[in-house]
C-alpha cells in the first residue's frame, strides 16, 4: 500500500471514531458530581458539585429547578413538573464547572 494513501486513511477513521470533546450524550444528567451538597428548598433539591464550590452550586440548582436558567450557566432540564432533574455547565470563568440536581417531590 502507498504511504501517501495511509495517511488519509487513518485520519479520517480517527475523527470519525473520537467522540466529541466535553459533549453529554443526550437525555443523560450530565455524569457524576464531584461531591454532593447540602439540599435546597427545604430538603426537596438534592444538589451535586463538580469543579465549584458547595454555597455557588446550591444557588445555581435553586435557580435551574424554579427556571430552567442561571445567568452565567448553560442548563439542560428533564423530567415532568419544575424541572424534576438537570444540570448545568459554567460559561466564560465558570468553564469546567458543573452542577447537578434533582427534586424529590
Amino acid at each position: 500500500m502507498r504511504p501517501r494513501l495511509l495517511l488519509p486513511g487513518a485520519a479520517t477513521a480517527a475523527l470519525l471514531l473520537a467522540p466529541a470533546a466535553g459533549a453529554d450524550a443526550p437525555g443523560t444528567s450530565g455524569g457524576p458530581a464531584q461531591r454532593a451538597c447540602k439540599p435546597v428548598r427545604g430538603g426537596d433539591i438534592y444538589v451535586g458539585a463538580t469543579n465549584v464550590r458547595c454555597k455557588t452550586a446550591r444557588r445555581v440548582a435553586r435557580r435551574g429547578a424554579n427556571t430552567g436558567r442561571a445567568k452565567g450557566w448553560r442548563c439542560h432540564v428533564r423530567g415532568p413538573g419544575p424541572h424534576a432533574f438537570g444540570h448545568c455547565h459554567g460559561t466564560g470563568s465558570r468553564r469546567g464547572a458543573k452542577v447537578h440536581w434533582a427534586v424529590n417531590d
